[in-house]
Formats: structure tokens, C-alpha cells, sequence
């Protein structure tokens, strides 16, 4: 039997769960007080393993064809199945992930009339049209501007990643007061120091292989190094998977690189990683406007005791503090980022001061008990309010 007391909180997301959103299903995991509910209009092909959990899956009903509904989010009409499902669990509120899929659990909240929670996760506050036929771009723009309605109504709040997400958001016309700044946290008795010693010279990359993440820029950098010969032998390791790993299997190639492709890993195997990993190294940089919220991965290895070199943008300063965890250089600088790996392989003294600030930091400021009892305070305080939705 289920002793949590607060109340059921149902935990939106278009689609169940993709296997890059373990954040998402380790925060939902992690509430102690308030029981989980993971609804959604589909599941996810070899998506995240949801055993154990309460879960509405419903396709679109009422007067509509479903794959129209399910294309025009922006009509404000709720998949008549999923919000049944939804009803007969009685939640208090509903907690989206993404701005897109707030549209969405938006119509469901004003249906169940409950207030909505919706945690922001950086990538969403730019304007991404897919412009393969102009039915997508229309789509695209209407759910854009939908979302940005949201922004004005009492019965919305929001989560920022991180304070560079909360000032975005702010900048779009969010109230500032809805606004809370929370990251997901990190578990860490699950990503915690093994003590074991790192294998020096071996850099790890964790991250979906898209132009935002910057490897084509830590692939020049460590060519870089090869050429000057200002380090010992460093070799590069890749996890993750995305539609830029030819072009970069091709890029290391072509700059004599040997790199270890390693593809999508699931998250007993990126510990295992990090574990012999000498530091990280994500270089994200800023495309359109957008850049880094948060990084997750970071605050991930830093809790295992491996300093991050990465670039100072978006939220990555307040993952990742600038010469007690990690180095931070500007991004699309090949040459900085050379110099700062160098630094950390070469200098075990301070390779060694870093592992253990991270670890402490993190422990400080990112542990997922103490964001997620932050998360149920917020639930508390909003399952309390009016939502009219008028």
C-alpha cells in the first residue's frame, strides 16, 4: 500500500519517457511524500523503463481523428481517454516537463481544472520551426504561441533549471513571482566516488552528439594537443548517440584522432564511465540564442569526483564552479579549451583539490533528496491554489 499522504501529482510528458530523460523518471522516483502519476499520449519504442509506477497512456479522443488532435495541440482539447485515465486518480496538480508539452497538459488542467506546474528545460524557450511542410511550420508556430500564452495565466507556475533559464524565461513574460529555480538534482548514492584512481589522460564526453554540444570543438582541441604534444597521451571516449556521429567519426579521422565511439548508454554504464574517467569535457556552445540550462551530465560526474572542463555559457556556470570543480573557457575556442584540458591532465595536484570540491559541492547544492523535498514544498504550496482556468 502506498502510505504517501500529500496527494497524487500527475507527471506530464507527450510522449513516455525517452531514453535521454532519466532525469525526468529519477525525480518522479525520488518523491517521498506525493505519489507519482506518468501520463502522456504515447509510449516511447525502447524508451525508459517505467515498472513500478503509475502510468496513463491514452490516445486522442472526442469529435477529432486522434493524429489530427495530436497535431494541433493549440485547439485547448484534451485526448477525452487520457484525461479519464487521469481523473480517476484524483491528482492535485499537474507537472509538465518542456514548454511544448505544457500546451498539452495545459488543456488537461484546465479540464480537471487543477493548477499546472511546468519545469523548463532550456532547449524549449527558443523558437525551433520544423519547416519540412508548411503544416509543420504552422504547428510549430502555434504551439510556440501557445506556450507563450501560458506565461500571463495565475494558474501557471514554472521551474527554471537553472537562474539563466528563470532570467529567459522572464525575459518572455513569465511572472517573475511564478518562477521557481530548481534543478533535478543528482542521486547521489548512486553517482558517488568509487575510489578508485582515475585512468590518466582518458576525457570523457556524455551528451546527445548534436552542433550544441560542442565535439567537433573538443576533437580540434585534442588534435591540438596531439600536434604541441603539451600533454600525455590523452584518449577521448564518446558517450552518447545523435545525428552528428558520422560527421564526427569522420572529423576525428580526418585530424588522426583515435576515438572510442561508445553510443547510447544507459546510466549503470555512464557511472562505470566516469568512474575511470580523468575529467569531462562537454564544450557546449550558443546556437540561435540558445544555449546550455543546466547540464545534468555535470553535475553528474562532479558528484563521482571528476572535474568538468566546459565552456562559460547559459547555465553551465552554476553547474560546474570555475577553477574549484572545473575549468570554464569560452566556447568555440579550440586553443582555450586545449589549454585547460592540458592543465588538469598534467597537474594531479589540482586535478586531485577539484575532485574533492565537486564532490563536496555537489553534495552541497545538487543532491536529489534535497531538490526533490524542494519540489513537494512547491507541490504543497500550488496544489493550494485556486485554478479557475476562466
Amino acid at each position: 500500500m502506498d502510505e504517501r499522504t500529500a496527494g497524487c501529482v500527475c507527471i506530464y510528458r507527450n510522449t513516455l519517457l525517452p531514453w535521454s530523460e532519466t532525469f525526468i523518471l529519477e525525480q518522479a522516483r525520488s518523491l517521498r511524500r506525493w505519489r507519482p502519476l506518468l501520463a502522456g499520449r504515447s509510449r516511447v519504442a525502447g524508451g525508459l523503463d517505467l515498472a513500478g509506477l503509475d502510468v496513463a497512456v491514452g490516445a486522442a479522443g472526442g469529435w477529432l481523428p486522434g493524429a489530427m488532435l495530436a497535431r494541433l495541440p493549440w485547439l485547448g482539447i484534451p485526448p477525452a481517454v487520457l484525461t479519464r485515465a487521469i481523473a480517476e486518480r484524483r491528482p492535485r496538480l499537474v507537472h509538465a516537463h518542456f514548454g511544448r508539452d505544457a500546451v498539452s497538459a495545459a488543456a488537461i488542467a484546465r479540464r480537471l481544472r487543477l493548477p499546472l506546474v511546468t519545469t523548463i528545460h532550456g532547449w524549449e524557450l527558443g523558437q525551433p520551426i520544423d519547416r519540412r511542410t508548411p503544416v509543420h511550420a504552422l504547428h510549430d508556430r502555434l504551439v510556440w504561441r501557445s506556450m507563450r500564452a501560458l506565461f500571463a495565466r495565475p494558474e501557471a507556475s514554472w521551474i527554471a533549471v537553472s537562474a539563466h533559464v528563470a532570467a529567459a524565461l522572464a525575459g518572455l513574460g513569465a511572472q517573475r513571482q511564478r518562477i521557481h529555480v530548481l534543478p533535478i538534482g543528482v542521486d547521489l548514492a548512486r553517482f558517488a566516488p568509487t575510489g578508485a584512481d582515475p585512468i590518466p589522460g582518458r576525457i570523457l564526453f556524455v551528451g546527445r552528439l548534436v552542433p550544441i554540444k560542442g565535439c567537433d570543438v573538443l576533437l580540434r582541441a585534442l588534435a591540438r594537443l596531439a600536434t604541441t604534444g603539451r600533454a600525455p597521451a590523452v584518449h577521448l571516449r564518446i558517450a552518447g548517440d545523435g545525428p552528428e556521429r558520422a560527421a564526427l567519426t569522420a572529423l576525428a579521422t580526418q585530424l588522426g584522432l583515435t576515438v572510442t565511439m561508445l553510443g547510447r548508454l544507459d546510466p549503470a554504464q555512464v557511472r562505470a564511465e566516469l568512474a575511470q574517467a580523468d575529467l569531462l569535457c562537454v564544450p557546449s556552445r550558443v546556437i540561435g540564442g540558445l544555449a546550455e540550462a543546466f547540464g545534468i551530465a555535470f553535475a553528474e560526474a562532479q558528484a563521482m569526483g571528476v572535474p568538468v572542463v566546459s565552456t562559460a555559457t547559459g547555465g553551465i556556470p552554476e553547474a560546474v564552479a570555475d577553477g574549484e570543480t572545473g575549468l570554464l573557457v569560452p566556447p568555440d575556442d579550440p586553443e582555450s579549451l586545449a589549454g585547460a584540458i592540458a592543465r588538469l591532465v598534467c597537474d594531479r595536484g589540482l586535478r586531485a583539490t577539484m575532485s574533492a570540491a565537486a564532490v563536496s559541492r555537489t553534495a552541497r547544492q545538487h543532491g536529489l533528496a534535497a531538490c526533490t523535498a524542494t519540489l513537494e514544498d512547491l507541490y504543497d504550496r500550488t496544489a493550494g491554489e485556486e485554478a479557475a482556468w476562466e
